[in-house]
């Protein structure tokens, strides 16, 4: 497991939030271009952990993005599928708990206090 430490550049309200069904997202990136819409063979690309965009598919979604700021378009959202995008089931040992994406906007400025490290996440040191 990987964790770096990071902070927003751009914080996009939902509704202007680009989707990659948009015909000038779907028909520039490497990994779904050709591909049909109602494929999911593309999906792999954004869901592996670590995974590298091409260098021209980054420099189109951050141009796009950053165009999404002070201006860009407003796309419409269904506020239940979002709902339920915005909300995950998560396992533990015990039960099954709820868990939501936050939606507060402020970026952390303060230190988290340091947590203890549970043995199950802790990674041996080799000498």
């Amino acid at each position: 497991m990987v964790r770096s430490r990071v902070r927003p550049l751009v914080w996009l309200p939902v509704e202007k939030a680009v989707p990659i069904h948009d015909e000038r997202v779907w028909n520039q990136l490497s990994f779904t271009r050709g591909q049909s819409k109602g494929s999911s063979t593309w999906t792999g690309k954004l869901r592996g952990s670590l995974v590298q965009l091409d260098d021209a598919d980054g420099a189109f979604l951050e141009a796009l993005i950053m165009d999404q700021i002070d201006g860009g378009e407003i796309y419409p959202v269904d506020q239940d599928a979002y709902k339920k995008l915005a909300t995950h089931r998560v396992r533990r040992a015990d039960k099954d708990v709820t868990v939501t994406v936050s939606e507060d906007t402020e970026a952390e400025e303060e230190e988290a206090e340091p947590q203890e490290i549970r043995d199950s996440t802790r990674i041996p040191k080799h000498s």
